[in-house]
């Protein structure tokens, strides 16, 4: 199996070109540590944040990073963090790692969470925020996975020295023909031979992280962190899926004695959190029992996410034992009709216009005899309503539309931020739709949806929960499933 490191310059080997901290933070060949897996690092003793180096990357691809820092004065509540950047090396978005605490004369291996290279990504720059003080920092390993799966499981791996490499070899000292590198021996990315990524799970001193092979492949690995300590030991992701039009929020490695999680959202610069639907989640092993989706941010808008893992069950005072806020920054400005309680339907659909909006009244006057004034009988208005019209392009997307909206559901109807058009949630009216061409082959059409405002759901309505695990239990082979079931659909009702 090949490997690559993706980083440019892992250890500072020739130059510290594109590594960045505080004032007083450079490249050193002297006095570097014995126990770094390098004798070249990036040195200071000025507290604040660490931009170590960077690696090309791929949208769509997942990315985990690993470095080894000698704290030569305490540390706490680092985070390791990926920033992705565009090809003009413009900021995107933050993929938040875990927070650390790290005593005074420690070296250990800084790990990264798992982050998905967002659109339009084109590098993976990996940071440290929060270094307290002096420190030295080499060895840098960044790499690419397929699938979050892989990328979870080599979590462990990247916890050990001895996982690292560079064109000179590994971590605890092997060289030759196995390890090369790519190009600028010492500025470029370098590749190995040696070494596979195991599934696995990795204890962290007291607290450990388990179950991180996917669909039910779970194993053990032990790593000895010394006299390093994880404070929070959270690793989450938020990332947007176009697929479903949801933000999906993983948690791993909360502490052993959380038994549940609350996630909060909120656009990013207002105030007020609000709990996610079905944001309320039991926690096994360390890991959430299922993702939390968030359907109902704000379109176009940055979103932050705030993770409460608690030690108390529920209907009982809070004890909060871990805290975490993600952000995410690349959701696109997009229209979209989603169904709360069947987020399987949901439909990303082309906007054409929308009606003037309107509030019915319910007011009322009555002549009364004698009575120079009629008597009038006043009550607030009706909810507002509109209409609006979305355009198909194929017969999959016209028949598909059609039989959503038929259903009857409640809808939110989500529009971009910037957009003159409101979003509501909405019940919807006798709609239609007409093709656009009388033409052979041209399937265009136009469909024109009443839609009048209601009160969000409340927060017990949520999607069906059902998970792989799920059906695994309730039918025992595929054949069963399909002689069970007809559609997906039938399957999710």
């Amino acid at each position: 199996m090949v490997r690559t490191n993706l980083a440019i310059r892992p250890s500072v080997k020739n130059s510290a070109t594109n590594w960045f901290g505080p004032s007083g933070w450079a490249r050193i060949a002297t006095g570097v540590h014995a126990s770094l897996p390098r004798t070249t690092a990036f040195a200071g003793s000025t507290a604040g944040d660490i931009q170590i180096d960077r690696g090309a990357c791929t949208p769509g691809k997942w990315y985990v990073w690993s470095a080894s820092i000698r704290c030569i004065s305490p540390s706490s509540a680092m985070s390791a963090n990926i920033d992705w950047y565009n090809g003009a090396s413009v900021y995107l978005s933050t993929s938040n790692g875990p927070d650390y605490d790290v005593t005074g004369g420690t070296t250990t291996r800084l790990v990264s969470g798992v982050g998905l290279a967002p659109t339009n990504a084109a590098t993976a720059r990996p940071n440290i925020t929060g270094v307290d003080g002096s420190a030295q920092i080499t060895a840098l390993l960044i790499e690419e996975y397929a699938t979050e799966a892989e990328a979870t499981a080599a979590l462990a791996a990247h916890a050990t020295a001895a996982y690292y490499f560079d064109g000179d070899g590994d971590g605890v000292g092997n060289t030759g023909a196995a390890y090369a590198w790519t190009g600028t021996n010492g500025s470029s990315t370098s590749t190995t031979t040696a070494g596979t990524v195991p599934t696995a799970s990795v204890p962290f001193g007291a607290m450990s992280i388990t179950g991180l092979g996917h669909r039910g492949i779970r194993a053990s690995a032990v790593v000895d962190f010394a006299a390093m300590r994880i404070a929070t030991g959270l690793i989450a992701t938020a990332s947007y899926d176009g697929r479903r039009g949801r933000v999906r929020i993983k948690v791993v490695g909360l502490s052993s004695n959380v038994v549940r999680a609350i996630v909060y959202s909120r656009p990013a610069g207002t105030g007020r959190w609000t709990e996610v639907r079905g944001g309320r989640v039991a926690v096994i092993a360390g890991t959430l029992e299922r993702p939390v989706d968030d359907y109902e941010y704000r379109g176009g808008a940055v979103m932050e996410y705030r993770i409460q893992a608690l030690a108390s069950p529920e209907n009982s005072p809070d004890d909060i034992v871990q805290t975490k806020i993600l952000t995410v920054s690349d959701i696109p400005d997009v229209f979209w009709l989603k169904f709360i309680a069947s987020p399987y339907l949901n439909r990303r659909v082309k906007f054409h216009r929308f009606s003037p909006i309107s509030r019915r009244s319910k007011n009322a006057t009555y002549q009364v005899r004698g009575r120079v004034g009629p008597v009038s009988v006043t009550d607030v208005h009706d909810a507002r309503a509109m209409t609006v019209q979305l355009v198909t392009f194929t017969v999959e997307e016209r028949e598909g539309l059609d039989q959503a909206l038929s259903l009857g559901a409640p809808i939110l109807f989500q529009a971009p931020d910037d957009h003159p058009v409101p979003t509501m949630y909405a019940t919807i009216g006798d709609y239609g739709w007409e093709s656009l061409s009388q033409l052979p082959g041209r399937f265009r059409a136009l469909f024109t949806i009443p839609l009048t405002e209601v009160s969000a759901p409340p927060p017990s309505i949520v999607g069906v929960g059902l998970t792989w695990a799920a059906v695994a239990t309730q039918y025992g082979s595929w054949q069963e499933l399909t002689d069970s079931v007809d559609s997906w659909r039938e399957l999710m009702s």
